[in-house]
């Protein structure tokens, strides 16, 4: 039978922040099921779960094998330790967690939603760490612009990122170049103006057909412009 410090290791690592937190309320809700003697099925940690934490519901508990997975771990882990069979759940006691020992069920479920909510911000704070970093890598701060502005109202500084690094990869504005450069080589092929708009149209006998309408010409032309690339047109 598998242990459900293992089961909740391996699901915890690979789910997504989302998932994680929906995890992280199954495990509290039936940490007070344990911790209350209380019946432990589907239903009642679904309930629970929603009630205390908001979520995940019984039915989004259904739907996610990886949710039912470890309740039905827990359960039988709480069964068997309801006979007497079972070695003690490897995790830290519940009562561990509490100041003292003889505090009432409610004022430890208050205490168990404190350290769930904790835990979840944490979780996302460490997701957005990570975030944070790889987006700093891909555009790097200038700090001593930053130093030199001095400190903001609230006293941290004020930082701006560079989006122009590495928007788009070399080859890809290269393309882009040689695609808007086109009339240039292939008389068929014009740049049709209407007021401030053009599109890039390819001239047929059975009709014209627009190879870039207005919004897509722009859109690339702003994007080879901010590169400092002169677009003849």
């Amino acid at each position: 039978m598998e242990k459900t410090t293992d089961v909740y290791d391996e699901l915890f690592e690979k789910a997504g922040s989302k998932a994680k937190t929906s995890l992280l309320h199954i495990k509290k809700a039936c940490d007070l099921i344990e911790t209350t003697r209380g019946i432990m099925n589907i239903k009642r940690v679904g309930d629970l779960a929603t009630e205390q934490y908001g979520g995940p519901k019984q039915q989004s508990i259904r739907n996610s094998n990886s949710l039912k997975r470890y309740i039905l771990c827990r359960i039988d882990e709480y069964q068997n330790k309801s006979s007497g069979n079972f070695k003690k759940y490897s995790v830290t006691k519940p009562e561990s967690k509490y100041p003292v020992s003889d505090l009432d069920a409610r004022t430890k479920l208050f205490i168990d939603n404190l350290v769930a909510r904790g835990e979840m911000i944490e979780a996302r704070y460490n997701d957005l760490k990570k975030w944070q970093e790889n987006f700093t890598k891909e555009h790097p701060v200038d700090l001593s612009e930053a130093i030199s502005s001095g400190p903001s109202q609230l006293g941290d500084l004020s930082v701006k990122y560079d989006m122009e690094t590495q928007i788009l990869p070399e080859e890809v504005i290269v393309a882009i170049r040689t695609l808007l450069d086109l009339p240039n080589h292939l008389f068929d092929i014009i740049v049709e103006e209407k007021g401030e708009k053009r599109a890039l149209i390819l001239k047929k006998p059975s009709g014209d057909h627009v190879l870039l309408a207005p919004n897509s010409y722009k859109t690339l032309t702003d994007m080879i412009n901010q590169k400092n690339f002169n677009i003849q047109s």
